[in-house]
């Protein structure tokens, strides 16, 4: 899961730094079946600065709570607007909460391991 985090978060600074800035419309949520679990996947709309209308759905791991039609922020790449990444309103805190989670654990981890090993000697 951390994992997923950190590569939308790649892609956030990467087309945040060379991609383009414009508002889109949530149209609707397409359902898939994976793992006897139902996911809804966004499906947005924006237009270009060239006046090209997209309308695809987004990245699987895209978390959200938006209601069909609302507004939020879309960044596309300008030389394929294809790819493109949509920030809901709480995708920075959901992102650090689920990094800060993800380093706990690893650290936690290492301190056990080296513990066990004999490295650390905290717990006798």
């Amino acid at each position: 899961m951390s994992f997923a985090i950190y590569s939308i978060k790649f892609k956030y600074k990467a087309l945040t730094r060379g991609g383009v800035k414009v508002k889109g419309t949530l149209t609707d949520y397409e359902e898939t079946k994976s793992n006897n679990k139902i996911e809804k996947i966004p499906v947005v709309q924006f237009s270009t600065i060239k006046k090209e209308l997209v309308e695809k759905k987004t990245d699987k791991y895209y978390l959200s709570s938006e209601k069909k039609g609302s507004k939020v922020i879309v960044f596309y790449n300008p030389d394929t607007p294809d790819e493109f990444l949509v920030i809901g309103k709480n995708f920075d805190a959901v992102s650090r909460i689920m990094i800060g989670v993800g380093i706990l654990f690893s650290l936690t981890g290492i301190i056990l391991l080296l513990n066990y090993t004999g490295v650390l000697k905290l717990f006798k």
